[in-house]
């Protein structure tokens, strides 16, 4: 059933705290706001033009520019330091990366369908069962996927990793996005 409009648009900066664990948890609590926000971005009713704008254009600007940076931090910081040290996890992370690339398609749809939102809001009642599929199969996928993160790969972090090589991944991790701010 389709959604009726005003819809709540709500990512705002949550705070679990500071070390490595809470970064991640964060990071996924914007994923699944971000997918939640296309879910009823698509699932909408009659929205106005401007929403349909500002609404794809938020979820754009996370999918295009901050999704990313998380993917470094699991491929370029935790997969490194983590690697070898848990056979579970080790698993997790081949599966992990096997993930991030069958989610590309998916995305890049994700984003084409966003593009045309923000160019053609007019197009909504078009493109919205296409942006509902999509990000209902985003959903699911990374479901699945930080469900992986959260019960095997963050704890063999913790577990496995000592306090130097958390700092070391909290540093790295904030470089990235200071640098990201600055491009």
């Amino acid at each position: 059933m389709r959604q009726a409009w005003p819809m709540v648009i709500q990512i705002g900066r949550q705070t679990r705290g500071s070390g490595v664990g809470a970064l991640v948890l964060e990071c996924h609590d914007r994923i699944r706001s971000s997918i939640a926000i296309a879910e009823k971005l698509g699932a909408a009713t009659a929205p106005p033009y401007d929403d349909v704008r500002a609404t794809a254009k938020r979820v754009y600007d996370y999918f295009a520019d901050a999704l990313p940076l998380h993917v470094a931090d699991e491929e370029e910081t935790f997969a490194p330091l983590l690697r070898g040290k848990d056979r579970e996890a080790d698993a997790a992370l081949e599966e992990m990366a096997r993930q991030h690339a069958t989610h590309v398609e998916p995305l890049s749809r994700l984003l084409d369908l966003c593009q045309a939102l923000i160019a053609s809001p007019e197009r909504h009642a078009e493109l919205a069962p296409l942006l509902l599929d999509v990000s209902t199969t985003l959903r699911r996928e990374f479901d699945a996927h930080l469900a992986i993160e959260e019960t095997i790969i963050l704890p063999a972090i913790l577990r496995c990793l000592d306090p130097s090589e958390h700092a070391a991944m909290i540093t790295e991790i904030r470089a990235r996005r200071a640098r990201a701010r600055t491009q």
